[in-house]
């Protein structure tokens, strides 16, 4: 069963799950969220494990300042930054990245930042999402006729933008795996797991009844960890039906 509430996020969930073994094993540590925006996933954790410090790096001042109310009282470091650009005085057990990657320009500077913040024997839990550039039904904007048009055809404009080479929206671009694996082996990371999660079941959860989420999440989240057990999830053809590439990475 889940150790935590889930989040509607199983990627993020199974991340937790990974997490709260290496830090129960570890009797707490240290962890760096790398993009934390308002920290609200990784508050549980915090709870659960008071022994943790947990440092917070976003270079939205509104986000760092939600981070900060959310997590009061807790042994927790928010700072307004760029990831690339944080060196620790002593490398963390954990880093996170949840959801950043495909909001980053320079990134193999940021996955030289994930590997120079790492300690030897921790664990980094990266994970970028294809959602923002996929044509697929979104419930939360389709509310109004006039919304869900407005959604579609942004989508429609970024995936040509894309296609065409044209990236004007600097903070939102593709992960292109074969290229992320190179910047990895660059920085002197090595995966140790790669999954894909968050299938179409994502948009299903919105509408299970509120005392069922956690059961669902559940048994969603133990159907896709049994397909990556019997099928490659690295194929490219998969990406409309699969939203979030997850990774587990270390030094090498």
């Amino acid at each position: 069963m889940m150790s935590f509430q889930p989040t509607g996020n199983v990627a993020k969930d199974y991340c937790m799950m990974q997490i709260s073994k290496m830090l129960e094993a570890r009797d707490g540590g240290v962890v760096l969220d790398l993009g934390c925006g308002r920290s609200r996933t990784l508050r549980p954790l915090l709870e659960k494990f008071p022994k943790v410090r947990y440092i917070g790096i976003d270079p939205d001042p509104t986000a760092a300042a939600g981070a900060r109310d959310l997590l009061y009282g807790f042994n927790a470091d928010i700072r307004v930054g760029r990831a690339q650009e944080v060196t620790l005085p002593e490398p963390a057990d954990v880093v996170v990245s949840f959801s950043v990657l495909e909001h980053v320009k320079h990134r193999a500077e940021y996955l030289a930042a994930v590997r120079r913040n790492l300690r030897p024997d921790g664990r980094a839990f990266l994970n970028y999402d294809h959602g923002h550039f996929l044509t697929v039904p979104d419930p939360s904007a389709s509310t109004t006729a006039l919304r869900a048009v407005r959604s579609g055809l942004g989508r429609v404009v970024r995936n040509l933008a894309i296609t065409l080479g044209i990236h004007w929206l600097e903070y939102q671009r593709v992960v292109v795996e074969k290229d992320f694996l190179a910047d990895l082996a660059e920085a002197g990371l090595v995966v140790d797991e790669a999954k894909s999660f968050n299938s179409w079941l994502k948009f299903v959860y919105r509408f299970v009844p509120a005392e069922h989420k956690a059961a669902y999440c559940q048994r969603w989240l133990e159907l896709e960890l049994w397909f990556n057990e019997i099928a490659s999830t690295d194929d490219d053809r998969l990406m409309p039906f699969f939203l979030t590439r997850n990774f587990v990475l270390r030094a090498s």
